[in-house]
């Protein structure tokens, strides 16, 4: 069995964490490497394990990226994540809409579907999201994005040109509006757990509206009990709907009052942030990634 680690041709071998996750699979004595995606589809057999790690840019192609994914599940190829989680992770709209629906105890950033593709349509939806939200601030981003691709800001009474031309010319893209919170200043709160337990907290400053900075490392006893106990009634939901946890996870939050609403439950390709922890919270979570592999054998 071999432990493939995907990553993307501009990514290929330059990424920390990768290589942190092929040297731990390797010292637990799997064989491991990092290769692209595309080339892990004709060198993958069946048995062999595939971690969705570096991939940024899939959503790009999303076409390709589900071609290669059914050829792998096809080939009797594994998944980590499991492709279920994989599908189910790829709409933010459906996903979060779901978590809403069926946990509405847990905060979710609200959504609002929009905009079409004529000027007076992208207009018409961005009053309807404003509306609708109670908001004057909106984000419009993808609906399948990732950090901060194609994201814009949009106030009322400030003009939208920029906005429709830049949804004028990625057509193939579907877009979504969300409320502005001011706290998206003062960083996002990410929480990292493995195999459903939670192990520590990244203090993330993006900077898509506000300056980017180094992610801070946050120990598991300063995350605050609300969003432990959010995560732990995900995790209950995802055990009954599909019978097992995703090995992998990255859980997005947003403060706003005294919440903190999911802005992202991040299944497909991680950024586990590895490289800002202490090493030995650090050398943890890569002995739990390598005992993974054990149940392939």
């Amino acid at each position: 069995m071999t432990v493939f680690i995907a990553s993307s041709d501009r990514y290929l071998e330059k990424i920390a964490e990768d290589k942190y996750i092929r040297d731990a699979c390797i010292g637990s004595g799997f064989d491991a490497r990092i290769a692209t995606l595309s080339s892990i589809t004709t060198l993958a057999k069946a048995g062999d394990v595939v971690v969705l790690k570096s991939i940024w840019g899939f959503h790009k192609d999303r076409k390709t990226f589900l071609e290669q994914l059914e050829l792998l599940q096809s080939n009797g190829v594994f998944l980590v994540n499991d492709y279920h989680y994989i599908y189910w992770n790829l709409d933010k709209v459906e996903y979060l809409s779901e978590i809403a629906s069926q946990l509405p105890t847990i905060p979710t950033i609200p959504l609002a579907l929009g905009p079409e593709r004529t000027d007076a349509q992208i207009s018409s939806a961005i009053d309807l999201a404003r509306s609708s939200l109670a908001v004057d601030e909106l984000v419009i981003k993808p609906r399948i994005s990732e950090s901060g691709y194609l994201t814009y800001y949009q106030r009322k009474g400030l003009p939208e040109e920029k906005l429709i031309i830049g949804l004028q010319q990625n057509k193939d893209f579907n877009f979504l509006a969300q409320p502005f919170r001011s706290s998206f200043i003062d960083g996002e709160l990410s929480v990292i757990a493995l195999n459903g337990s939670c192990l520590y907290g990244i203090r993330r400053f993006p900077g898509v509206f506000a300056e980017k900075s180094e992610p801070m490392y946050v120990p598991l006893g300063d995350i605050p009990e609300a969003l432990v106990e959010s995560i732990a009634s995900l995790f209950t939901y995802f055990q009954q709907r599909v019978t097992f946890l995703p090995a992998i996870c990255r859980i997005d939050f947003l403060e706003v009052g005294t919440e903190y609403e999911v802005l992202e439950v991040e299944l497909i390709d991680p950024d586990l942030f590895l490289r800002h922890v202490p090493e030995d919270i650090r050398h943890t979570t890569l002995t739990i990634i390598s005992q993974f592999f054990y149940e392939y054998v």
